[in-house]
Order: C-alpha cells, then structure tokens, then sequence
C-alpha cells in the first residue's frame, strides 16, 4: 500500500518502521508530518521521527541511510523541531548519545565523497554544528587533526567556508588552554593540513586559519621543533604539487621566530624542492631584520649560476659579497644598458658607498668604461652623483684632483669627473640651504683651479662637452671654445651664449643651425625646453622659423611645451609658433586646434586672431571650441565667425555641445557693448531662423539689460510648439521661463501630454517648468508632483526656488498638509527639511510648526540617509536660526539625537555611515551647548545623559581617532562654559554668577560621565588613537571636578574599576593638567 493512502496512526506508524520502506518515502512522509500537512494524528511525531532518524544513522549493518543526503536534511530538520521545547531537547541528547554521534562523523568524513555532492556537504556540516552547540563531542588528537585535513580538504574543493568553521571549531576542542596536539599531531598537521589551510588563506575565513596557524607552529612549546615542522610540510607540498607561492609565504610567517642558521637551511631545502620561488624567497628574508652569512650568500650566488635578481638581492643584504663580486658585476654591466644591470649597479654603488670605499668604486667605474656600456649612460652618473653627497669635502677633492690628472691619458675620466659636477651644480642651483648644500659649495670654491684644468685640454667626444657644459653652469668662467659637431658641444656653447651674448656671432649660430636641423628629436626637445630664451633673443625671424618648423615637424608630445608659462613670454619665438599654426592647418587640423589652445590669447595679434579663427572654424569635430573660446576672450569682431551671422547660425547648429552657445553668447555681448548693427539684423534675421542662436543673442540682451521682449516671447512660442514632436528644446523653454516667472495657463495641456509618456529626466525639466509658472498650478498639486518624482538635487532646488516665492499663509497651510500626510517617510523627511530651510522671521507660525515637524521626524522610520539630511538642517537652525526654537523644540533635538545614537548602536551600515552620524550627533550637541545652553540652566541631565550612549558608541563601534576627536569637543564645549551661552547680562558679576551657578549643576552629573567611561573601558577593547582622544575629554571632565567629587566616584567604583580609574587620574595629573613652567 501506497503511503498516500494510509489513514491510521497505526499504519504510518508501521509504515515508517518498515526497514524496506524506501529512504525518499520516509523522509517525505515525516517532512509533511512535521509541516501538519498530512491528515492523520501523529501524537508526539517530532520525538518519533528523531528516534526512528537515530536508530537508523546508528545501524552499522545498513549504512545507506548515512549516505542519504535527505535523511541528513531530515534530521536537521527534526532537530530544529524540537528548540520549541526543553523535554525535546532532552530527548534528542539522549539519542545522540545512544548512537555516538562522535563516531558518525568520522565515518561520514572518511567515508562519503562529498566533493561529488556539495550540497549533502552543507548539510552534513550544519547537523554537525547544530548538535555540537548542545553537546561536546570527544574525539582523540590523532582523529581530530584527520578530521581537521578532511574538512580543511573539502573547503579547498568545493569552496564551502562553512568546512572551515568546522575544522576550526574541531580544532580548539583538542586545543585548550591547557591542552594542545602533541608533536606527532603536529607533524601530521604540517604534512596533512597545512597544505590546504595555505591554499584557503584568501578565503572569508582567513583570520580562522591564521589563528590556527598560530596555534600549532607558533606556540612557544612548538618553537624548537619549527624547523622540523616546517620540512614535513615541505616534502608533503612537494609531493601534492602545491604552487611555491604558498610555501614562500609559510616561510615569511614563520622565519622570524627561527635561528639565522635554521632561516639559511630550510631556505637551501625549499629551493631544492620549489626552484621557481627562489628569488621570491630570498627577498622576503631580506626584507627582514635578519642578517644573513656571507658564506649562505655567496653559496647562493654561485649556485645560481649569478643569476642577476638573487645577485642584487644578496649585495644588498651583505656588503661583503657586494665587494666580492664586484668585478663580475661591472663586467657584466659593461654590455649594452638594461634595466636590471642598471639596478644591480644601483645597488653596487650603494653598497661601496657604506663601506666607505668609493675611490675603489671609481677605480672600477673607470676601468670597465666603454662605448656601449651602461656605466656611461646619464641615468648612471646622476646616480653616482647623488652618493657623492655624502663624502667629506676632502674625498671629493681628492677624486677630483685623481681624474683631472689622468684626464689625458683616458677619455673616460670625463663620465667620473661629469658625476661629480653634477653633484656639484646642485648646490649652486636651486633654493634649498642645508648643511650639506653648504658644504658642496666650499668643495665647488675649493675644486675650481681642478676643474678649470680640464678645459685646457680640449677632447672632442660627447662627455667631455657634457662636463664643460656643467663647469660653465657651476663657474663664471669665458673660456674660448674649440669647434666641434656633438649635441653636447653646442649646449657648451650656448652656455657661454647664455652668459654673455656677445658670444654669439654669425658664423657659430649658422652651424648651429645647420647641425639643428640634421640632429635627432632628443636634441630639438633640449633646445625647446631648456634653450628656448636664449633662442629668442640670439636668432633672427628666419632662424627662429626653421627651429619652430624642425621641431614641431617631428615632435610627437608638443603640449608640455607649448603649455609652458616662460615660452609665452618671448614674444618673437610664439610669433612663429602661431604662424607655424597657420601655415600647416590644413594638414591636420584637431592638432593645430590644440596647439591653439596651449597659446594664451594675449600671445595673438588682432590680425593673428582674426586669421585662426577662420581656420578654427573650418575643423569638422567640437576639438577647436576651447581654442574658439579662448580667441574670443578677445573680440576682434571681423572674422567670418563674427560678422557674418549665417556663418554663425551654420556653427551653433552643428552639434550640441554647450560651448557653442557659449560661442555665440560672447559674440553677440561683443557686438552689444559696440553698439553694433550686428545684433539689429540678427534680431530681424533669427525671429524664424535658427532657435539656438536666438537663445544665445537673448542671453546676451538680457546679460546687457537690453531683452527684447517681442523676440523673447515669439521665441518661448516657438519652443513651446517644438515640444509636440519632441524635448529637444525643454530645456531653453525651462531657462527662459525662469527670467520672468510669469503665470502661462497655455503651457499647461503640452506639459500634461509629455508628462504622460516621458523618462525621469524629462520629467524632473517638466516640474522644474511648472515651478517656475507662479500661479498657473495650486501648491499642493506642485507638493503632490514631486512626491511622485524621483529625488535628486535639481528638482529639490526647483521645489525649494518654488516654495520660496509663496506668502506666509501658503507655505503653512503646505506645512500642515505634509504633516497630515502619510507619504513615503523618506519625501516627508525632504519636504520637511526644505520648509524648515526656507523660513523667515515673518512667519508667526514658524516655532510652532518647527515642533510639529520635530515630533513628525521623530514618528518616522528613517533611513541613514535621512537622518544624516535631518541633522544637517537641524545643525543649521540651531547656529543661524534662533527665533524658530523654543524650549521644547530644543529638547526635542536632543530626542532626535538620542534616538539616531540609539540606532547607531545597533547599525548595520558601513564604517564610514556610522562615522558621519557620529560626528553630525557631536556637532548637533555642540551647537545646543553653544547657542541654547542658557534654556538648561538646572536641567544639564537632559543633555549630559546623551553623552553616555554616544561614548559607548566609541567603544563598541571601534569608531577611528577623528570620531574620538568629535567627542573629545563636544566634551570640552560641555564643561568649557562661555558666558555668552548662559546669559544675556553686561555686568561681570553677573556674568561669573551665571557661569558658576551652570558650573554647579554641571557637576552634579558630569561623574556619570567617568564612572560610564570606566565602564565601558572594562567591556570594549578601543583603538589606541581612540582611546588617546577619549581620555584627553576625561581629562576635560576631572579639570571640572572638585576632589569631594573625585572621592565620591571612587567610591561607588568596584575593584576593577578602580585600578582603571587611579591609572586615569595619575595620567591626568602627569599629562592632562596645565602646568606653568
């Protein structure tokens, strides 16, 4: 019989206990039964159903009932059934110890796949978890830490954090305090787990992991057999083939706790398994502050057949392999320039610079110079030069005097000498005096006899111009210059041309010309970008012609140039750049319209203007409309663009890209301030013609004061008449009903037809629209509008312009009616905010409304974002609106704070929402004390006791220093008392009576404020930062306190209290009072 025909207690009864009774019936059968949906009587069905689920998970002969992912899911079910009662929960105990549930999971564990069944996995854990919460589960270490692998094994297959719970879980059962694995646990634990806990540590569940971690390798019992453990898990993650990342960072978590030898051996041992970590490895031990054997490294090194990263890792660990193979490294660096030699010798040229042995260096440096080489590249010698520094005047000078006299005999004494007029030329340029400059520029007076040797000597290669051209920066010095072709010599030249301009003559600038335009781009950019004066004032119009034309020909970057601020000021150079414009427009003109823009328009003659203009205009894309607005910044009003007004109306109505009506605004105000006929015939011209540029000559008359009305309302009908075949002119009718806001029942069937089928944009311009309408739409059919819009900025600043125009008795009669209303909390929030915004001291309504609106605010269910907008407005009234408040609308504010801190404490939201409640709290709190404090005069309990929640905020929230810091003020303006905030009195004795009598009260509370702190600090562990700022306010408060009031808090503290508030006071008394010195 089918168990849907079944009827009786009897028959379901014995239909369930049948062992032949498939496993998907019975669970189907007992689920209904639980879910009261079967229609026979089953006393006690939830204590039956366990029973029978137990016996059969208990059954050692027939174990496919434990293999059945939906008898688990019926017994976590049935589990849950029984939370309802505590004689359930009795039983259930009872059966779960009567079939060793211990065992079961270690069957199921070692037994079941369930990578294959992910969600049977999930289940089984949860059934797990939940019996584990009522019982405590024995198991042996030796089961425990397999369990743990399993479980840590199934998380890395099936992604299931919930495994890593378990584990973890599983794992502090065998790990106490007082009872941990033993080493041979340990030894499986680093073999069997570890492999894929490492694999997991990116998981949600990393800090489980780390802990358990810690808890086995780390612990300091475990300490002398780190070593050891660290290898089994390294011959297991060979053997699994785990990726070498995981295991260099294995070794980075535990190397610091290991012995220099013990570092330098299992490093050896992981390299010989995992190759491919091996520089990754070296350079995280030398990032720690450990020091490694010369011996170790130079073993490496060789091993690694000078492998270049573990090279440069190994100098810069040890100076003594540095200087080892130092040889090796300049000769490898003697080949070509690569970023890797670069660095390496980088890091050489540090390492001789510590040990203090830099005329070796130079030694080196001088023997391994060749053409090709990297030791002659400028990235070099500026690094060299800045290790030069660092030496005594006497050592320069000494290398100076060395390489000035083998000048002769080798060419490249010129690159050694040239790293150290470098170093030199700084402190002789730039603004900066130190020591350090100080002394460099002794060491240049002292060097100069030295240096001044070398220009006799007159070599012809690159470097040795290269250190002329210094020597001439650093000296005052007109030496005569031999003739030569390089790049560099012509900077020596210039140099001199650059001191005195009779240097130049005709002859020496011809060539100089000549080798310009034969030379590569790097040179063209050094003339533009250092030379560029001195060009201006030494070449003619030809010359300086053929400089702009060469250069702007093949430079690729050309706006870093011509944007620089110096280049604008020589007036024949931009000459010539702005022709050079000119004449190649055509050729590509979106870049000659850039090169415009880098140009200041003060650059420009009137003809200069006129002429780009009309080429500007003539670029298909919106690329020249900077360039256009720039000219016109300076009208010339000839232009094409200018004067002929079809030509303007071709230009406006190509795109719409704003700026062109920008364009033609700053046209027509042109030709406005002239007086000009232009404006007359573009009136006539435009009344049916383009509608854009009507916009912008209207613009233009009403900026001028001169608004043609008949134009403008022929233009408000035309755009009126466009919205029936589309919104492409809303806007321009939204602008210009805003210049007069006059009443158009017209308008109102097309806002009507577009506002039945329109986007939210459209919709948000229509109401913006209707705002500016003054008397066509009634205000509550305007408030009913926005309630069902969406918010944003422009239509809160449409309403709010709206509501600001309407008279006292319009605006309150609105108020009311959105109090009454029962609207989205969030709209009702808005709206509330807006008409507390706009109101004046015209209003005799005002205070009262003020409170209704408080206790609205206070009946709704904001959001953060509403409370955040409600304490801004609220802070706002508080500080500029004083005629709106009255006693009880005050102390409905601290309600509101109250109730927002409340929520605070139970939040949800990210870090930086609670931060910003927290401080707008602080600050709402603050300005009552500053501004309203005379209304609590003997009632300082209704605002002291809102400091209580929100320094337990502090505490339990972790919030960061700045909210401390918040709290920290708010503290100080309560016990801080200004006579400005009790009292309106002009006399002093009335003044200090007012003070101290506030003072009085104050004290009578303010010790709840330590004796809470004290607290709080028991419970809550705070930031340190935090902690910093908050005991500064407590400070604060102790100034206030008198010592019967001291004594008084100690006395009511417990034991525990009072140890942290003796450490208080002694730090008050070392830290937090005022002394004179």
């Amino acid at each position: 019989m089918s168990w849907e025909e079944i009827r009786t207690t009897e028959g379901i009864t014995r239909f369930l206990r049948n062992p032949e009774c498939p496993i998907l019936d019975i669970c189907t059968v007992s689920g209904r039964l639980l879910e009261h949906d079967e229609p026979v009587a089953l006393p006690d069905k939830e204590r039956f159903i366990f029973e029978l689920v137990c016996d059969r998970l208990g059954q050692t002969k027939n174990r496919e009932y434990r293999s059945s992912r939906e008898f688990w899911g019926l017994f976590q079910k049935v589990w849950l059934a029984f939370d309802s009662a505590e004689s359930l929960r009795s039983t259930r105990t009872k059966c779960i110890n009567r079939i060793r549930f211990n065992d079961l999971v270690v069957y199921m564990l070692s037994n079941v796949e369930f990578e294959k069944d992910v969600e049977f996995l999930v289940i089984f854990v949860n059934c797990v978890n939940l019996v584990m919460d009522e019982l405590r589960l024995a198991f042996s270490s030796d089961t425990n830490v397999e369990m743990v692998a399993r479980l840590l094994d199934l998380a890395l297959k099936t992604k299931q954090d919930s495994c890593i719970k378990l584990a973890y879980r599983l794992f502090k059962m065998a790990n106490t305090t007082t009872l941990h694995y033993n080493k041979k646990n340990i030894a499986y634990f680093c073999a069997e787990c570890l492999p894929s806990l490492l694999c997991l540590m990116k998981s949600n569940e990393a800090q489980l992991l780390e802990s358990m971690l810690r808890g086995v390798l780390l612990r300091r019992d475990t300490i002398p057999d780190l070593k050891e453990n660290i290898g089994f898990f390294c011959n297991s993650a060979f053997v699994k083939n785990i990726d070498g990342s995981l295991v260099a960072e294995l070794f980075q978590r535990t190397a610091g706790r290991l012995a220099i030898t013990d570092v330098e051996q299992i490093y050896m041992e992981i390299a010989s398994k995992f190759p491919d970590v091996k520089v990754d490895l070296l350079r995280r031990i030398v990032a720690m502050n450990k020091v490694l054997s010369t011996k170790f490294l130079m073993d490496l090194v060789e091993s690694s057949n000078l492998n270049l990263e573990i090279l440069q890792l190994a100098i810069n660990k040890n100076v003594d392999v540095g200087l080892h193979y130092s040889s090796k490294i300049f000769e490898l660096a003697n080949t070509g320039f690569e970023e890797q030699k670069f660095r390496i010798l980088t890091t050489l040229l540090d390492v001789y610079a510590r040990a203090r042995e830099m005329d070796e260096f130079f030694g080196l440096w001088l023997k391994h110079c060749n053409q090709n080489s990297v030791l002659i590249s400028d990235q070099f010698v500026t690094q060299v030069s800045q290790v030069i520094m660092d030496l005594s005047q006497k050592q320069t000078i000494a290398l100076i005097s060395k390489y000035v006299e083998t000048f002769k005999d080798n060419e490249w004494s010129s690159v050694l000498l040239s790293a150290i007029a470098k170093c030199l030329l700084s402190s002789v340029t730039g603004s900066a005096h130190t020591a350090v400059t100080k002394t460099l520029q002794q060491t240049v007076q002292e060097a100069k006899p030295l240096f001044l040797q070398v220009l006799d000597y007159k070599q012809g290669n690159a470097h040795y111009w290269k250190l002329v051209t210094m020597i001439l920066m650093i000296y005052d010095v007109e030496p005569n210059l031999t003739s030569g072709e390089a790049d560099e010599y012509y900077f020596a030249y210039l140099r001199l041309c650059e001191r005195d301009l009779s240097h130049c003559n005709e002859t020496q600038t011809n060539q100089f010309i000549n080798h310009y335009k034969s030379s590569d781009l790097n040179f063209k950019r050094v003339i533009f970008r250092r030379w560029f004066v001195l060009m201006n004032a030494m070449l003619d119009k030809q010359q300086l012609r053929i400089l702009v034309e060469e250069y702007l020909r093949v430079e690729t970057e050309p706006v870093k140039v011509l944007s620089n601020g110096v280049l604008h000021e020589q007036i024949n150079l931009v000459r010539e750049i702005i022709n050079y414009i000119v004449h190649h427009f055509s050729e590509d003109p979106e870049k000659m319209a850039q090169y415009t823009e880098q140009i200041p328009v003060n650059c420009y003659s009137r003809a200069q203007r006129e002429h780009v203009l009309d080429l500007l205009i003539s670029v298909p894309s919106d690329a020249a409309l900077a360039s256009i607005l720039m000219l016109l910044s300076q009208p010339t009003l000839k232009s094409k663009l200018e004067s002929n007004l079809d030509v303007l109306v071709s230009f406006v109505d190509v795109s719409y890209d704003p700026r062109r009506l920008e364009i033609a605004r700053k046209i027509f105000d042109a030709h406005l301030r002239q007086g000009s006929k232009f404006v007359c015939d573009a009136e006539n011209k435009l009344q049916s013609n383009s509608l854009k540029t009507t916009l912008c000559l209207l613009r233009a008359e009403r900026g001028a004061g001169k608004l043609n009305t008949q134009i403008f309302q022929a233009t408000v009908k035309r755009c009126v008449d466009s919205l029936s075949t589309g919104t492409q002119y809303l806007d321009y009718l939204v602008e210009l009903k805003s210049w007069n806001r006059e009443p158009d029942p017209s308008i109102k069937p097309v806002i009507k037809e577009l506002g039945a089928k329109c986007d939210d944009k459209t919709s948000e311009k229509l109401f913006e629209l209707i705002c500016y309408l003054r008397d066509t739409y009634s205000p509550t059919y305007v408030l009913a509008l926005y309630l069902n819009l969406r918010d944003s900025s422009e239509v809160i600043s449409s309403l709010r312009t709206y509501l600001q125009e309407l008279d006292v008795e319009q605006i309150s009669a609105l108020w009311m009616w959105v109090l009454d209303s029962d609207e989205n909390a969030s709209k009702v929030c808005s709206l509330i905010g807006l008409f507390l915004q706009i109101q004046t001291p015209e209003n005799p309504y005002a205070q009262k409304l003020a409170i209704a609106s408080l206790s609205k605010l206070l009946d709704l269910q904001l959001s953060t974002k509403d409370m955040t907008y409600v304490a801004q407005i609220l802070k706002q009234i508080l500080s500029s609106s004083h005629w709106m408040l009255t006693q009880y609308t005050v102390e409905l504010i601290i309600t509101f704070v109250n109730r927002v801190t409340k929520q605070l404490l139970d939040f949800e939201g990210s870090l930086g929402e609670k931060q910003s409640l927290f401080a707008l709290n602080c600050q709402l709190l603050s300005n009552i004390l500053l501004f309203q404090r005379f209304r609590f005069s003997n009632r300082q309990h209704l605002i002291t006791l809102s400091f209580i929640p929100l320094m337990e905020c502090l505490f339990k929230l972790k919030l960061d220093a700045s909210a401390g810091l918040a709290y920290q003020r708010l503290v100080g303006n309560l016990c801080e008392i200004s006579a400005s905030s009790v009292t309106n009195a002009e006399t002093d004795s009335s003044l200090t009576r007012a003070v101290s009598y506030m003072k009085y009260h104050l004290r009578k509370f303010a010790s709840l404020l330590i004796m809470n702190y004290l607290k709080f600090y028991l419970i809550y562990r705070l930031e340190p930062a935090t902690k910093e700022a908050l005991e500064a306010s407590m400070f604060v408060i102790f100034d206030l306190l008198t010592t019967n009031e001291l004594n008084y808090i100690n006395a009511n503290l417990d034991p525990q209290a009072r140890v942290v508030y003796k450490v208080l006071y002694d730090d008050y008394k070392k830290f937090g009072k005022w002394r004179e010195e």
